[in-house]
């Protein structure tokens, strides 16, 4: 059984999980479990939000290529434009 060190686990997270520089350190177990949760907590802001972003635009692109697909099909199938030629009638006076 492996023993866990909570210092050990706290300053490993923080560690990983935000860019401290060690400057100004908790000393208390409140304080180590205050400052873990807010590490953690504001990864998880950043972290949560982009799944929902890539998905909305995967799905926005998605629409997008089908709908220029759909759009050269249509005008595939329609055949190339072709030009009437302008009948005019010429009046002398």
């Amino acid at each position: 059984m492996m023993i866990i060190d909570s210092g050990l686990l706290f300053w490993t997270t923080l560690y990983v999980w935000s860019r401290s520089y060690g400057d100004m350190v908790p000393s208390t177990i409140p304080g180590k479990f205050v400052g873990g949760v807010c590490s953690l907590s504001g990864v998880l802001v950043i972290a949560l939000p982009v799944p929902v972003i890539v998905s909305n635009f995967a799905r926005i692109y998605q629409q997008s290529q089908r709908r220029e697909k759909r759009k050269a099909q249509k005008v595939s199938e329609s055949g190339p434009l072709q030009l009437q030629p302008k009948v005019t009638t010429h009046t002398c006076a």
